[in-house]
């Protein structure tokens, strides 16, 4: 997607590789998810791709991020699970990430 992704609600399950420009929205939830079975062999084995999800920028009130590359995350609170690479995460109230994911800077705003 080469816009913005705009929503009250966005929930995310990461087959493989997808990108947006910017996603913004209340609650954002963005999950890593196995398919199983004979089909999930097939799709792991056509598709070449990071199973992640690629942004410029995310923004929202809830974020809650897994397998996520982005450029700037912005939230009242935001909670980074496992595989992520945030260059700059700015929170209002509440900031917490997985030892498994990365963060350039963090700042608490007013």
């Amino acid at each position: 997607m080469d816009g913005l992704l705009n929503a009250g609600s966005i929930e995310v399950d990461l087959y493989t590789e997808c990108r947006a420009k910017e996603i913004g929205g209340e609650t954002i939830s963005v999950r890593k998810t196995e398919l199983a079975g004979a089909l999930g062999k097939l799709v792991r084995a056509l598709m070449f791709a990071e199973d992640a999800l690629i942004v410029d920028t995310i923004e929202g009130d809830e974020v809650y991020l897994e397998h996520t590359r982005a450029g700037i995350v912005r939230a009242k609170n935001v909670s980074l699970g496992p595989g992520c690479d945030i260059g700059l995460v700015e929170y209002a109230d509440t900031f917490s990430h997985h030892p498994d994911s990365r963060v350039g800077e963090s700042r608490k705003s007013l």
